[in-house]
């Protein structure tokens, strides 16, 4: 198993389990990105274990493009690109089953959770979701380390915290 087959296998589950009409390249990257996040976060590393790089709608998988070639040149997937006046959209269609065999029980629930809780959210929605504290953190073109979430998920000290850390005598001296 390697990290190529595991990305294939969740972008494959993602096309196959998300209805064409509602899955273009944008969710595409945010379902793969919160999955991974989440993962990391559980488990301490990501499903897919590519890298991401920061770009303008969000956090983008760096392996999907060539993933989605090589889907559609083994026949599993296809993929349409459409124009429209203010944007464009990529459909895709998934006409075999996924390969989940490098994908663990958990990875694939993590992947599933994902697809229900944004499936009803537009393409520009998922995206503003994905505009966290994480990618605010860097620049577009800069990599993500998916270990940047962990910072994102540290609380604000309370003056107790602080008081504490500092010993007794500091709690004195600190008010906020």
């Amino acid at each position: 198993m390697t990290t190529d087959d595991k990305l294939l296998a969740m972008v494959h589950f993602i096309i196959h389990t998300t209805p064409s009409r509602s899955l273009g390249k944008t969710k595409l990257n945010k379902i793969l990105w919160f999955s991974d996040r989440m993962a990391y976060l559980r488990y301490g590393k990501s499903i897919s274990e590519t890298g991401y790089t920061r770009m303008q709608y969000g956090s983008t998988d760096d392996g999907l493009d060539l993933a989605l070639r090589r889907l559609e040149g083994a026949g599993n997937i296809k993929s349409r690109h459409l124009s429209f006046t203010t944007h464009d959209k990529y459909e895709f269609y998934s006409f075999t089953e996924p390969d989940l065999a490098s994908l663990s029980k958990e990875e694939i629930t993590i992947m599933a959770d994902t697809i229900v809780s944004l499936s009803s959210k537009t393409a520009k929605e998922v995206s503003e979701l994905s505009h966290d504290k994480t990618w605010r953190m860097y620049e577009n073109g800069e990599k993500i380390p998916l270990c940047a979430i962990l910072a994102t998920q540290c609380l604000e000290p309370t003056p107790e915290d602080l008081a504490w850390a500092m010993g007794e005598e500091a709690a004195y001296v600190y008010s906020p």
